[in-house]
């Protein structure tokens, strides 16, 4: 039985769309490409990737090789609009993104810009690498054409281009810098990272409100009382706390391209924009993303596009752990249950993860050699020098140097460098649970770890 409809007639024919019978019966012209753009226009992403899918020719479009998936072996590296053969439909992908991102930017505190970010457009060296990228979850949420609370914008950066992206939150949106943050915390016990510091910055507004010793009576004063304590920052680069002095990072190199640099490290719980500032050899700003544990959260934009891991999946709001940061987290949590059912854990603690600090360090030491290894981390030693990543002592060695106020091994709690990790294993936990939470799915998730009670330690006093 011959199932073949019969072609339709004018009257069947859907507007924009036109009938030509061919040697297998029938097929629909493609659309004018300046109507599929428009069409496109009106939708998400998605709906932009989900229409390029409906058609061969959408989706091989005008390239001979088709579409590339949107993913590649070395990352968060491939245009998004490469998830279409199709040009146009392509740069509708990405404009849509931009003015997500746009949007979500000018509704934050204090209000941004792509295009006070980007005046220039993308910043991109000889070799065409970009110096300057927005990614997280700022990105991600223009991807997917929603909106989260609190998100803070992550501005990634190599070491020579921090002055400028400094500059325009300074001069541009009359930013402060708040000081140094442990955001990206796995960096400092990680060799392979390329991330040297982050630093965060508030809106000048939020300094009105802090019933501070001191603080000037008019906001001219407290500007330059402001840029004063950033020019003592660059110089010094230590911050004064319980009559010691801690090495800082922000505002190096160079502190800001116009000149200006005000800094209040009292303004941190203020912190709405944080820059991720590369080491002094890194050339290219993609490479700070290899401190992401999640595929999702490589989403980025340099000022020109888009570029994400692997556009299916993150449209899709769907993301990968990476295997380092997936091994870290399983063997953490079979070696908290081996601890759990020895006699070295204390009874009283959480069963399921046996936050007894006086056993953290045990499994920390437990945890294979292997598994550190991976994340670029040597092991683990009951007998490992001591770092507190409270007191910020991961930089004592360069300040040994250079005050003569120093902090030396023997100042150290000899608890080794376990709240560091500690700190590190548990956020990726946080970060895991916080992004199921909002709808993604995570495809590889470590058994156990969307349940499991994370937990972070008291502050030191």
């Amino acid at each position: 039985m011959n199932n073949r409809k019969t072609p339709p007639t004018d009257e069947m024919t859907p507007l924009g769309l036109s009938y030509r019978r061919n040697s297998s019966g029938g097929a629909l012209c493609p659309l004018d490409r300046a109507v599929l753009g428009h069409i496109a226009s009106f939708g998400s992403a998605l709906d932009v990737l989900n229409l390029a899918v409906t058609s061969k020719d959408t989706f091989f479009g005008d390239s001979s090789g088709g579409a590339s998936g949107g993913g590649s072996a070395s990352g968060a590296d491939s245009a998004a609009g490469d998830a279409t053969g199709c040009p146009v439909l392509r740069q509708c992908m990405q404009d849509v993104m931009k003015h997500e991102l746009d949007q979500r930017l000018r509704q934050h505190k204090p209000a941004l810009s792509v295009e006070g970010l980007f005046p220039r457009g993308a910043e991109r060296d000889v070799q065409n690498r970009p110096q300057i990228i927005i990614s997280g979850s700022m990105t991600v949420q223009a991807a997917l054409s929603q909106s989260w609370q609190g998100s803070d914008v992550d501005i990634f950066c190599t070491w020579k281009a921090a002055p400028l992206v400094r500059q325009r939150l300074i001069d541009t949106f009359g930013m402060i810098c708040s000081g140094a943050c442990d955001s990206y915390i796995g960096s400092r016990v990680n060799l392979r990272s390329m991330v040297d510091h982050v630093e965060g910055y508030a809106p000048r507004d939020s300094a009105v409100n802090l019933p501070m010793f001191g603080t000037p009576s008019t906001m001219e004063q407290y500007l330059q009382q402001a840029q004063g304590w950033g020019a003592k920052q660059i110089k010094t680069r230590c911050v004064g706390r319980y009559g010691r002095c801690f090495v800082k990072r922000a505002g190096l190199p160079g502190g800001s391209a116009g000149g200006i640099f005000r800094y209040d490290f009292s303004l941190e719980r203020e912190t709405t924009v944080q820059i991720i500032v590369g080491k002094e050899e890194s050339q290219d700003a993609r490479d700070l993303l290899r401190c992401f544990d999640l595929t999702i959260c490589q989403t980025n934009f340099d000022g020109h596009v888009f570029c994400m891991a692997s556009t299916f999946h993150t449209l899709n709001a769907q993301t990968f752990i990476t295997a380092e940061r997936h091994a870290v987290m399983e063997n953490w949590i079979s070696a908290s249950q081996l601890l759990e059912s020895s006699s070295l854990c204390n009874n009283n603690a959480h069963p399921a993860c046996c936050v007894c600090s006086t056993r953290i360090p045990d499994i920390l030491a437990s945890m294979e050699d292997s598994t550190w290894a991976a994340l670029g981390m040597v092991p683990y030693s009951l007998e490992a020098v001591c770092v507190d990543d409270y007191y910020d002592y991961y930089w004592y060695s360069l300040q040994l140097s250079t005050s003569s106020n120093a902090l030396s091994v023997d100042d150290c709690a000899d608890d080794g460098n376990w709240r560091i990790r500690y700190k590190f294993i548990q956020k990726l936990f946080f970060r895991l649970q916080k992004y199921a939470a909002r709808g993604i799915t995570v495809l590889n998730a470590p058994e156990g770890s969307l349940e499991y009670p994370a937990t972070m330690l008291p502050i030191p006093h």
